[in-house]
C-alpha cells in the first residue's frame, strides 16, 4: 500500500492491493479521526473509546462536551489547552513588619495561584515598597510550589529586589521566569529577608503578578 503525501501515515490502496471496501474505508477514516479533533461526552467516555489499537498517542486532540474544553495528549496524560489565560494579580497595602535574616513569608504573606499554561512557563513580576530602620536592607524574592511537583523555584539573593537602608522611592520591581508541568496548579509567594546589619523592615505595599508565556 502507498501512503499519503504529507507524511501522516495514512494508508492508501494502490493498484496492486486486493479490492476490499471495508479495509479501504478504515485505512482512510481511522488515521483521519486520530489526527482530527475527536469529540467525547466526557473524560470517562474518552477513556473507554481510546483503548487497545486506538490508545491515545502523543499529539492527539480531544474535545469534551461536558466541560466544553480542548485537551492535548502529551504522551502520558491529557492536558487542557487554555483558550486565553489572563495574568493573575495579588496586591496588598497592609503593613507587615519583618526582621528575619533568612527568606520567609512573614506574618502576612502575599501569594497568587495559577494553573501552568501549555508552555509550562510563567513570568513572575513583583514589586515592594517599604520603610527600613537604619542599617536594614530588605531583600524580596518569590518562592513557587506546585501541588504535585512541590518546590519549583526557591528565592535567591541574585535575583531579589533590595530596598537598601532608609531609601525613599517607588516600588522596587523584579521579574523571574518559573517553569513547572503544564496544567499543574502553582502557588507563588513573596518571601523576604533582612541582609547586612539587621534592623526592621516595614513592608508598606507589595504586589505579585503571574504572567503566562
Amino acid at each position: 500500500m502507498a501512503v499519503d503525501d504529507y507524511g501522516q501515515g495514512i494508508s492508501i490502496a494502490d493498484l496492486l492491493t486486493a479490492p476490499n471496501a471495508e479495509t479501504l474505508g478504515k485505512n482512510i477514516a481511522n488515521p483521519l479521526a486520530a489526527r482530527s479533533m475527536m469529540r467525547f461526552a466526557s473524560a470517562s467516555a474518552r477513556t473507554a473509546a481510546l483503548t487497545g489499537v486506538s490508545a491515545p498517542v502523543e499529539g492527539m486532540l480531544s474535545y469534551l462536551q461536558d466541560t466544553n474544553k480542548v485537551y492535548l495528549y502529551e504522551g502520558s496524560s491529557w492536558v487542557e489547552l487554555a483558550r486565553y489565560q489572563a495574568p493573575v494579580l495579588a496586591q496588598t497595602s497592609t503593613n507587615m513588619t519583618f526582621t528575619g535574616s533568612t527568606f520567609a513569608n512573614g506574618s502576612s504573606p502575599l501569594s497568587a495561584v495559577i494553573v501552568m499554561p501549555p508552555s509550562g512557563k510563567i513570568h513572575v513580576n513583583w514589586g515592594v515598597r517599604c520603610d527600613n530602620t537604619v542599617g536594614a536592607n530588605t531583600l524580596t524574592c518569590p518562592i513557587a510550589a506546585g501541588v504535585v511537583t512541590g518546590i519549583v523555584y526557591s528565592p535567591t539573593d541574585d535575583v531579589a529586589t533590595q530596598w537598601a537602608n532608609t531609601v525613599s522611592a517607588g516600588p522596587f520591581v523584579g521579574l523571574q521566569e518559573i517553569t513547572a508541568p503544564a496544567g499543574e496548579s502553582v502557588t507563588v509567594t513573596l518571601q523576604h529577608r533582612i541582609a547586612g546589619g539587621g534592623g526592621t523592615s516595614n513592608l508598606r505595599y507589595r504586589y505579585i503578578r503571574l504572567i503566562p508565556v
